[in-house]
């Protein structure tokens, strides 16, 4: 905790003098301050409400250092006030317990990105270290980046694990049936599925007013997180420009691909580049598979997961309008090892995934949504209707597969697992 720096404005640091002492005992450095300095860089700012025109020149000054507001008493228009102006939370001085956590919360994300910066800053300017060192400075980047990425990005905890486990599983496959063979021969498959993991990296930049809002994103939100795309690929292809080394150069040729064309559509809808069929990199249309599945059986912050088998039958039907016609033939033939990924991830967490059966649509994903189309409208009533007649079969009595999966996931789930009205909705509590 020696280099955390937290600063702490004048007019509220009286009133936490508690939290003050104990973030001393850990080792934080902290500072009350009367305006914002260049001078010092801290990790975290802490405000009082109305304080506007500091968290403006907090944002200004240094692109990602957090701000939180932190009031005596709780409202709607002080919340609103703090977020639009640039705060990362807003937190109340008496829930002591949410206090406390959502200030560790803002420390571990500057930890996070301290890291990341410092491991990204020693790849671009130590070009002599050995293959070993730099090796595991590769390593080290990729973790601390994806865990940061994910760490802010509180809606998609495990999304680069799970992805890129679905990523080999459909490339090996491809590989078995002979599908674009030429590129999967020549591809180093260690290295494709661990810069996989990268292809969100460009959401280092994107501001957590847009990263952690909960309702859907407006218009204006929306093109701000699609340039994570062309920001990730312009991270890599800087840190490329100043490695040595086939085997730096060929991951990180294959992480830009990832980060750059994943949102790409095979009917040129897309973005950034609004890229069609055969011209999207084939690693990008692999992406977008993997991506849009692990999201839509994914809980948010906004929806239910999606039971995967409806989320399928989504990603089907989408085949030559989101995605590679060839590819889904793949994706057809490995949807029990998807679903062997996900339960197994889920175990090893200690998980459990409620599925909600009669989700009303397919703009539950980031870019099918904001642009709906009509054939993707059309696929979801038809999926919402079968999945109603489903809910209805079995108000009676719970599926089989529902049952199997309560035990298999929960072995000390309790005996009142019920079946919630139309929406057939397992829930188990865990001792």
């Amino acid at each position: 905790m020696n280099n955390i720096r937290i600063a702490i404005h004048k007019e509220i640091a009286p009133r936490i003098t508690e939290l003050v002492s104990y973030f001393k005992e850990i080792g934080c450095s902290v500072k009350t301050v009367t305006k914002v300095s260049e001078q010092d860089k801290p990790s975290i700012y802490i405000f009082p409400p109305g304080k506007s025109q500091e968290l403006q020149q907090v944002k200004t000054l240094y692109k990602n250092v957090p701000a939180m507001v932190v009031t005596e008493q709780y409202t709607e228009e002080e919340e609103l006030d703090a977020l639009a102006y640039g705060a990362s939370d807003y937190a109340v001085m008496t829930r002591v317990i949410s206090l406390v956590r959502r200030i560790f919360n803002l420390i571990d994300s500057a930890r996070l990105r301290s890291e990341a910066e410092g491991a990204i800053e020693v790849l671009v300017q130590d070009r002599d270290q050995t293959r070993h060192e730099v090796s595991t400075l590769q390593e080290t980047l990729l973790s601390t980046v994806a865990e940061m990425v994910e760490f802010r990005d509180t809606v998609t905890g495990g999304h680069v694990k799970r992805t890129s486990r679905y990523l080999e599983a459909l490339i090996y496959n491809m590989r078995k049936f002979g599908i674009y063979q030429d590129d999967t021969n020549s591809w180093e498959i260690p290295l494709v599925v661990a810069s996989s993991m990268l292809h969100d990296v460009g959401k280092i930049k994107t501001t957590d007013a847009v990263l952690l809002k909960k309702d859907k994103l407006n218009k204006e939100e929306f093109e701000e997180i699609k340039q994570h795309t062309v920001v990730g690929a312009n991270l890599l292809e800087t840190i490329q420009g100043n490695m040595e080394g086939k085997n730096h150069e060929q991951y990180l040729a294959y992480a830009i691909e990832f980060a750059r064309s994943h949102h790409e559509k095979w009917d040129g809808s897309g973005y950034p580049d609004g890229l069609k069929g055969s011209d999207i990199p084939l690693l990008g249309r692999l992406m977008s598979i993997v991506d849009v599945y692990d999201a839509l059986v994914s809980k948010r912050s906004y929806k239910d997961a999606l039971d995967p088998k409806q989320a399928e039958e989504i990603i089907i039907r989408d085949a030559g309008k989101a995605f590679d016609p060839l590819l889904i033939e793949v994706f057809k033939k490995t949807t029990k090892e998807f679903n062997a990924i996900r339960e197994a991830l889920e175990a090893e967490s200690g998980t459990i995934i409620e599925y909600e059966a009669d989700d009303t649509g397919v703009d539950l994903v980031e870019d099918l949504t904001t642009t709906t189309s009509a054939t993707s409208a059309s696929a979801t009533t038809s999926v919402s209707a079968r999945s109603a007649k489903a809910a209805t079969a079995t108000t009676a009595a719970p599926t089989k597969a529902t049952t199997r999966r309560t035990r298999r996931n929960s072995p000390k789930a309790s005996k009142d697992s019920k079946t919630d009205g139309t929406t057939k909705r397992t829930r188990s509590k865990v001792a």
